[in-house]
């Protein structure tokens, strides 16, 4: 197992048309046994971050250890870890056991050890009963599960998982969500997981590094991300439906410090503690963000609230998303679909203080 520290990082790709600044400065200490998603958008940099890991690109600047060994210069051989890609790269005319096999048979282990060791990782996978077929025969979830089984068969230092489920349908990528958890639980080594999708990371991850443009936003776990984020960008990327966001200035006319919307139809009260954060931050103007979850047409015994208009109701399910106009501000909120709430109808949306959050216009960062 390994312990895996990024430290300042850099890649950048050169070329005629203008240089790429891919990863910019990123820090992580990723702990033994962890299991770490690297979370973005496309292009954000998150598979530059996992190919310098692996070795198969170059440092432009920084470092990378393992367990505190500087591997910078170490061909992805010399590193002990093993990748699984989003595409299956399984040999077409093998059988799957001699997929599973072929990385042992390369390193000279034996035919029966290679048969036991096979056998193992098949069962762990679940995929004992396809051995013998090719990977033609296989659907998409089996394919990525033997995908994932070579990757396993080499007993490497970290896995690195690159966007592995992204072919798989919506069934499939749950059932292969908990084979994933299940598989780091038995076998307690470091996973590092790339992925465009928060359902994933949050579901996977002991911790969450979300990127964007190069730059690590936020590490840490998923309470961090959803209660805390760092700054607009994670606010308004974890979570579904996004987050809500106002342009306020505050207020204290009514003798408590309010945030008014810059039209000045809306008011939020924040908690005590970010009302002195707002007192002693001082600037005229704020970006507030309130998340769809935490605002509802039920009280639950909260009496601060904001009216807004009924635009759309969509049913999905056990719960409704309401879109919802405030004002000039457009707006989501999460309700019970039993809750019959018609368009055009005005409602009173209820929220508790603590989920009002404020960040700094300038620099888009949490007051904290």
């Amino acid at each position: 197992m390994a312990r895996v520290t990024l430290d300042n990082v850099n890649k950048i790709y050169f070329s005629r048309r203008g240089d790429v600044h891919a990863v910019q400065d990123m820090s992580l200490n990723i702990e033994d046994g962890e299991f770490i998603s690297l979370l973005g958008p496309s292009g954000c940099g998150k598979s530059s971050t996992l190919r310098m890991i692996v070795g198969l690109e170059s440092v432009t600047s920084g470092e990378i250890r393992f367990d505190g060994d500087l591997v910078n210069e170490l061909e992805p051989q010399e590193r002990n870890v093993a990748m699984a890609f989003e595409t299956y790269a399984l040999y077409p005319n093998f059988t799957i056991e001699e997929n599973l096999g072929f990385p042992l048979e390369v390193r000279g282990i034996s035919k029966q050890d290679r048969k036991e060791e096979v056998h193992r990782i098949a069962e762990l996978l679940q995929i004992s009963d396809v051995l013998g077929q090719k990977p033609g025969a296989l659907s998409g979830g089996q394919q990525q599960r033997v995908s994932l089984g070579r990757a396993l068969i080499r007993a490497p230092a970290a896995f690195i998982l690159d966007e592995v489920m992204s072919h798989l349908d919506a069934h499939l990528k749950f059932q292969m969500m908990i084979e994933l958890r299940r598989i780091h639980q038995s076998l307690e080594r470091t996973m590092l997981f790339v992925t465009h999708d928060q359902m994933e990371a949050l579901a996977l991850s002991d911790r969450v590094a979300v990127m964007n443009e190069g730059r690590l936003h936020q590490f840490g776990t998923r309470d961090d991300l959803y209660h805390a984020p760092a700054n607009v960008f994670v606010a308004g990327f974890i979570g579904e439906p996004p987050t809500n966001f106002f342009t306020a200035r505050p207020d204290e006319s009514n003798g408590a410090l309010t945030l008014l919307t810059l039209d000045g139809g809306t008011r939020f009260y924040p908690s005590a503690t970010r009302a002195a954060r707002i007192r002693s931050h001082g600037a005229d103007q704020y970006i507030i963000g309130i998340r769809p979850q935490n605002m509802s047409p039920i009280a639950n015994g909260l009496d601060t609230s904001i009216t807004a208009k009924v635009l759309l109701n969509e049913y999905s399910g056990e719960r409704s998303t309401l879109t919802l106009m405030a004002g000039e501000n457009r707006l989501q909120a999460i309700t019970h679909s039993s809750d019959r709430i018609k368009r055009d109808e005005e409602v009173k949306l209820y929220y508790h203080p603590d989920n009002v959050l404020v960040f700094d216009v300038e620099t888009e960062n949490l007051l904290t």
